[in-house]
């Protein structure tokens, strides 16, 4: 009990992810608090966003383990070094005695501890929660040029054929007034879960919610690139790539890369694009389009507001109670909104506002941690006019009606370890086939003729084996 947690310095070290966004852990000024109050010195090993899986994936295939992994653990591996292996250290006995703060969370959010225990009842990994309407109720944000519709004189595009007619405008009336060809009209990063194309789906009532590829319809799991939706929603992709509207490069660009060609302004070059915030300052938020038949679209909400897999401790760690208390005082009451906001500075009557307004290199850890954040704080700590002012506020607001159901989302289960090593069976070639096939029925177009021989194939490479684990995972998760 109490502060600090050890009275000799002890060292740690700890991998992380850390996006582009994110100035270095160590720099950190909450992190240096928390080092000093505590008296955990903490080695980062900052893992980029761009590559981290594959960092990731290495460090667990050599078994170069840090002490903790701090964001995120799939739970494969959870499994297969956790449940199956003793790399992972079982976590049940240790937040009982050392993690006040996370018994009161798990009380409070059921479903946390919920998602974050395996089928043998033991919790190998710390979640994060996020109980954040404008956060868990939306993910991205569709985002058009304002400058450019109105030099040109155009509507914000409600339906796809107008969508097209506008992007075909970005194209080939020079909306950013230089002269030179350099508009591009719709960028992404293909297939991904974040600025990727999946909002645009659902006007053709495809409702890509996750990279699995799949949702959940009546209680029943389904694979959507295998639905009719699905195809109509291609075609028309193909329709726009046809007539040089959706940039080559989004098949091949990573988020990094994407991002940088939104953000150029003086010109711009951009005209359309998906992302969880404001990219420049040409952009204002659209509605999701109305597809041919009426249908109208919306955007995906947030997969999940609990996030498994954010605190794992390894068992070459020879501090494992104080690793868990250090990992007790990030989940103390408010802790959380600081983490996601940065560095705060006091306004009036006891509430805060960000230190730092409109930086472009965060010096907090966001959300990529062990954290717990929810309304009730964020109203506690901050001034009102600063939440009133928040972007994820303005687009909260404006997408609500328009926001999928989370009940479509498959939630983030824990496979029994012969789940997993069956879904290892399947899950990945198929999703490869599947990515690289849809790429080809985009740029090449033909998906008409190459359809049925397309989805024989996904089954003839297990499909169905494949939804009977994940049905039943989730039956047995709502089982819990």
């Amino acid at each position: 009990e109490g502060l600090p947690l050890v009275k000799d310095t002890v060292e740690l070290t700890v991998a992380c992810e850390k996006p582009s966004y994110l100035t270095s852990y160590s720099e950190m000024p909450i992190v240096r608090e928390m080092e000093k109050k505590t008296n955990v010195k903490i080695n980062w090993v900052e893992l980029p966003t761009d590559n981290f899986n594959e960092k990731l994936n290495l460090m667990f295939a050599s078994e170069e383990f840090p002490d903790i992994i701090w964001k995120r653990v799939n739970n494969n591996l959870l499994t297969e070094y956790g449940v199956n292996g003793n790399a992972i250290i079982p976590l049940n006995d240790l937040i009982d005695e050392y993690a006040p703060n996370w018994q009161k969370w798990f009380e409070k959010y059921p479903n946390a501890r919920k998602i974050a225990t395996a089928p043998d009842g033991n919790i190998y990994s710390l979640p994060s929660i996020r109980d954040q309407k404008s956060y868990s109720s939306l993910r991205d944000a569709l985002f058009i040029n304002s400058e450019w519709l109105d030099k040109l004189g155009l509507e914000v595009p409600k339906t796809t054929e107008e969508f097209k007619n506008v992007l075909k405008a970005f194209k080939e009336q020079d909306p950013n007034g230089n002269g030179v060809a350099d508009e591009i009209p719709w960028t992404f990063t293909f297939g991904n879960y974040v600025s990727g194309e999946y909002d645009m789906y659902s006007a053709f009532g495809a409702h890509m919610q996750n990279n699995e590829n799949i949702m959940v319809r009546a209680g029943k799991v389904v694979y959507v690139p295998v639905t009719k939706e699905f195809k109509n929603a291609v075609a028309y992709m193909h329709e726009l790539y046809a007539e040089g509207l959706i940039d080559p490069e989004s098949f091949t660009q990573n988020w990094t890369q994407a991002r940088a060609k939104v953000a150029t302004e003086n010109p711009a070059i951009t005209g359309f694009y998906t992302a969880y915030s404001y990219g420049n300052n040409s952009s204002k938020p659209m509605l999701p389009l109305k597809g041919p038949d009426g249908t109208q679209g919306k955007v995906r909400s947030q997969s999940n507001t609990v996030t498994s897999g954010m605190f794992t401790i390894f068992s070459k760690n020879p501090y494992p109670e104080i690793s868990m208390r250090w990992a007790n005082e990030w989940a103390a009451d408010g802790v959380g909104v600081h983490t996601l906001f940065g560095p705060l500075k006091e306004s009036k009557n006891g509430k805060y506002i960000p230190a730092e307004e409109n930086s472009s290199v965060q010096a907090a850890p966001n959300s990529m941690g062990p954290f717990v954040i929810n309304d009730d704080m964020i109203s506690k700590t901050l001034a009102p006019e600063f939440i009133a002012a928040d972007v994820r506020e303005e687009l909260y607001n404006f997408y609500k009606g328009y926001v999928a159901d989370q009940s479509e989302i498959y939630p983030a289960v824990f496979y029994t370890p012969e789940q997993t090593d069956e879904i290892a069976l399947y899950a990945s070639d198929i999703k490869e086939y599947v990515k690289k096939t849809v790429a080809e029925f985009i740029t090449n177009g033909g998906i008409d003729e190459g359809w049925e021989s397309y989805v024989a194939q996904v089954e003839k490479m297990g499909l169905s084996d494949l939804l009977s684990i994940y049905q039943e995972a989730y039956d047995q998760y709502n089982e819990r």
